[in-house]
């Protein structure tokens, strides 16, 4: 597979008000550890704070806070 990852934003950012444990991002990633997470300044850590989805695939996927760990009241920031 061929990504043209100059011509994306490898970034999102949500503004989470109450509890949220899903986070769409719409860029490519080849593979789950490529993607960061955020939430606040604290970078997380995959499998322990958070799962990925849609690694490989094109249009992006969805970050999934694992129990426990949802983001309330918090800035999540997701970036390649």
């Amino acid at each position: 597979m061929t990504i043209d990852i100059s011509a994306e934003t490898p970034r999102v950012q949500y503004t989470v008000t109450s509890a949220d444990s899903t986070f769409d991002y719409d860029f490519e990633i080849f593979q789950d550890s490529d993607i960061k997470v955020f939430v606040d300044s604290t970078l997380k850590t995959l499998t322990t704070h958070y799962t990925v989805s849609g690694a490989g695939t094109t249009g992006g996927g969805t970050v999934t806070m694992t129990s426990g760990n949802a983001a309330t009241n918090a800035t999540v920031t997701l970036v390649r």
